[in-house]
């Protein structure tokens, strides 16, 4: 199915906030739903041989946003603040530049990040961190094999998170 980008984020959001209602979500829940949602929604203006349209799959440490509900920071009203401490994470991130036929367009000025992060606990500070990308959909099965092969990711996997974090943002 094709949609045009801004269903894509409805949809998204949608996602975000019915996973973030979700008692006891594990990231294994998170990953196949959203690999499910990439695997069968192409977005309108993007081509896969450009990498418009892609998986970012992320781990380690870092500052959650404070955020109980779904956020699309591309609206002014929207604010984002963090928390003091680091926590360890597992994020996923669908990032989209539909430039169209907009041979002049900018991906500054265009491409969307739409991210689900879960958080842990409280980083001691020595957690490793990286992050592995898919470029279209027929990565997907050696690039989640080689995600869950990272010992931490493994070991968060099917935990069940203390927060998640729904934000939708521009990514430049």
């Amino acid at each position: 199915m094709t949609v045009d980008l801004e269903s894509a984020i409805q949809q998204f959001l949608k996602l975000g906030g019915e996973l973030q209602a979700t008692p006891a979500v594990t990231a294994e829940v998170v990953l196949e739903r959203l690999v499910q949602l990439y695997r069968t929604t192409r977005v309108e203006g993007t081509r896969l041989d450009r990498d418009n349209d892609m998986l970012l799959l992320q781990w380690g440490a870092m500052q959650p946003m404070k955020a109980d509900r779904p956020v699309d920071l591309r609206r002014p009203e929207e604010k984002a603040t963090f928390e003091d401490a680091e926590f360890v994470f597992l994020d996923f991130t669908r990032q989209i530049f539909a430039p169209g036929d907009d041979e002049e367009a900018e991906f500054d000025d265009l491409a969307i990040q739409a991210g689900i992060t879960l958080f842990y606990n409280l980083a001691k500070g020595d957690e490793p961190g990286s992050h592995r990308w898919i470029s279209n959909p027929d990565q997907v099965e050696s690039a989640i094999a080689e995600f869950r092969a990272v010992p931490l990711v493994a070991r968060y996997l099917s935990t069940v998170p203390s927060r998640v974090v729904v934000v939708v943002s521009y990514c430049g």
